[in-house]
């Protein structure tokens, strides 16, 4: 009789827990993996090759999506294709999984006002998703911007006084199938009240996406050094280029395109030590990479940005080589307040007489982001 009493009470606590974990699966997403491990968590969402849910024992956690076989979700849940297409559903599906899809009830559903319609059962192969739950200018629902502003400042005395100013600024707008990006930087160092550096770039571009990574557009660049007697070097062409990785935790492009360069050099004749080159005109061959990745919780942002200019009609002329290069990471400290330190490396071949080819500073800055 007692042992008959005790598997009662086992049998109800089991019936309970069973209950208890239901019931929370049921309020919650569930992703299978390959392996056949389960995970339930909450809220979800992809950030390039990975899925990120956040659950309760261990935070957010990211998991591999070509190592998940199957999401499925408590609510619809809103899912852009690769091809731009927006579908609300229940299902996600690893596309070599097809065959164990249920066709037995509604999967994809369309929201009509307050109510919602089933269609005809569906699923959304993993393969063809490219962001869950997008925000609205990936719905193409207005626009997003965002930047950055960097400022430095550095002040010595004593037997050499020296002083520097250093401030960066870049702008985005991006939609759902196109982009305008804008930089700029500006650098003054003076030693013994004698400038050393004085110079400053303006850049701005335009992509528009043909693919989901793909993108065409037309890139402008404004650039001056007076140390170097460049009056003005302006650079302007069409580009074709890939996006690799576009997230708000990573980034990833490359470029490339034609450019029409006409440089404008300025100086004193009557100084025998002055940089004496001539103006001129010709078709470049434009090449730039930019990378960027938020680590350490977010608290940390490495990026790296670099371009390559070349003469298209001779290419091995060193004269009309310039190569800049920038790598650098921001700390957050507060809000969007960052302090950071940036390494620049410029080349530039048409240099003569006391002007360096090659030039190298290390800026440490404030910036503030939005």
């Amino acid at each position: 009789m007692h042992s008959l009493l005790l598997l009662e009470k086992l049998r109800y606590a089991i019936l309970s827990f069973a209950l208890i974990i239901f019931s929370t699966a049921s309020l919650a997403n569930v992703v299978t993996l390959k392996d056949g491990s389960i995970l339930i968590g909450g809220d979800i969402s992809k950030q390039e090759d990975k899925l990120v849910m956040s659950t309760s024992f261990a935070g957010e956690i990211k998991i591999n999506w070509d190592d998940i076989s199957e999401i499925k979700v408590h609510k619809p849940i809103e899912v852009r294709t690769v091809d731009g297409e927006l579908l609300t559903t229940l299902l996600i599906v690893d596309v070599n999984d097809i065959q164990s899809v249920p066709v037995d009830q509604p999967l994809i559903i369309l929201k009509n006002g307050s109510d919602t319609v089933p269609m005809t059962p569906e699923y959304v192969p993993s393969d063809d998703v490219s962001v869950i739950e997008p925000e609205a200018w990936e719905q193409g629902i207005g626009s997003k911007f965002d930047g950055i502003v960097d400022f430095g400042l550095q002040f010595d005395s004593g037997n050499t006084e020296k002083k520097s100013l250093a401030t960066s600024t870049e702008l985005k707008w991006k939609r759902i199938n196109d982009r305008w990006e804008v930089s700029g930087r500006y650098f003054r160092a003076e030693t013994n009240n004698f400038i050393t550096e004085d110079n400053w770039l303006i850049r701005s571009s335009y992509d528009y996406f043909l693919t989901n990574s793909w993108y065409t557009g037309i890139f402008g660049q404004l650039e001056q050094d007076q140390i170097a007697n460049l009056d003005q070097r302006l650079t302007v062409g069409p580009l074709i280029g890939r996006q690799f990785w576009q997230s708000d935790e990573t980034n990833l492009s490359s470029e490339i395109g034609l450019v029409y360069v006409a440089e404008k050099f300025d100086y004193d004749a009557s100084d025998a030590s002055a940089d004496i080159r001539e103006n001129n005109t010709y078709t470049g061959f434009r090449w730039n990479l930019k990378y960027d990745k938020y680590t350490l919780k977010e608290i940390v942002q490495l990026y790296y940005d670099s371009e390559l200019l070349l003469d298209a009609s001779d290419i091995g002329n060193d004269a009309r080589t310039v190569f800049k290069t920038a790598v650098g990471a921001r700390v957050f400290l507060i809000e969007n307040l960052s302090a950071g330190a940036e390494f620049q490396y410029n080349y530039d071949g048409s240099a003569t007489g006391v002007t360096k080819k090659k030039d190298t500073k290390t800026v440490i800055k404030l910036g503030y982001s939005w």
